[in-house]
């Protein structure tokens, strides 16, 4: 029992740059894999980005992210998240109330 427990190990990138590839994610699609990557050096502009292009010929979501290895939501991600919480919560407090 005092084994310690074995997983994966995120080592961040020697550049501080790295990129997540997400393949499918279509209706159609059985399932989406996802790619992370170290980048030798980060987009010219030093701007995080995602955008849908072509990679190895297929057409994939790619990020470019600087220190989180492209796992960190983004900024209107957590908006979202905070406004859908405190919508409920108002429409609980609503219902509780009539």
């Amino acid at each position: 029992m005092g084994e310690k427990e074995k997983g994966i190990e995120a080592v961040p990138c020697a550049s501080g740059w790295c990129s997540k590839i997400i393949e499918g994610g279509n209706n159609d699609d059985y399932g989406i894999a996802t790619e992370r990557q170290c980048l030798p050096r980060g987009p010219s502009d030093s701007e995080e980005r995602c955008a849908k292009t072509e990679w190895n010929h297929k057409k994939v979501y790619m990020c470019f992210c600087q220190g989180d290895l492209c796992n960190a939501s983004t900024t209107l991600h957590k908006f979202n998240l905070t406004f859908l919480l405190s919508a409920l919560e108002l429409l609980l407090l609503l219902c509780i109330t009539v």
